[in-house]
């Protein structure tokens, strides 16, 4: 997790978009700012947990319940934040 602290603290915004550990799995998911905007153009969604993108909002939502074991509830307002944090990216 420090690696993650490290990357968010030295990058200037111009090239990270997201450093994330997963636990689970034990890795460190960093997605760049171009890989963000490529996704964002097919209106492709990232999971608040780990970081991989689904077509939309259902989809996310399905992962996060059947993946993650997120209650139903909380998925949608998982899906609601993302979606806001995406207009505010883009």
């Amino acid at each position: 997790e420090s690696i993650v602290h490290h990357l968010v603290d030295c990058d200037d915004g111009s090239i990270v978009a997201d450093v994330r550990f997963v636990g689970k799995h034990g890795c460190i998911v960093i997605t760049t700012k171009y890989h963000m905007d490529w996704h964002s153009v097919f209106g492709r969604l990232p999971c608040s947990e780990c970081g991989m993108f689904f077509n939309g909002g259902r989809a996310v939502r399905m992962h996060q319940v059947l993946e993650h074991g997120t209650e139903y509830k909380d998925a949608q307002e998982n899906v609601r934040c993302v979606e806001w944090q995406m207009v505010l990216y883009t």
